[in-house]
């Protein structure tokens, strides 16, 4: 539920897509709102996080310009480009 989708239908969750696009890739994803019952006066936020290896521990840095995005239903899209574009990504979402 946090992340807007619903435990009872298998087509529903929430997905991070990559996608290479000339010399850049796109990270992209849609921010579903908080509405419904139990939602009144929520918002839902989304964070992009990247690290470079999954091999080293510590944590997830923050990708710049692209944390504590306000879900209104809309998709968002972040094109990285250059060294910064290799590595893993993974998107977090909470509601407050």
């Amino acid at each position: 539920y946090i992340a807007g989708t619903d435990p009872a239908d298998s087509g529903s969750y929430l997905e991070l897509t990559i996608a290479p696009s000339g010399s850049s890739v796109n990270v992209s994803f849609t921010a579903t709102g908080a509405a419904g019952a139990g939602y009144n006066g929520k918002l839902r936020l989304f964070t992009l996080r990247k690290t470079p290896d999954l091999l080293s521990a510590g944590a997830w840095p923050l990708v710049p310009g692209y944390t504590n995005i306000t879900a209104l239903g809309q998709d968002v899209s972040c094109a990285i480009s250059g060294a910064e574009k290799s590595g893993f990504y993974r998107i977090c979402t909470r509601l407050e």
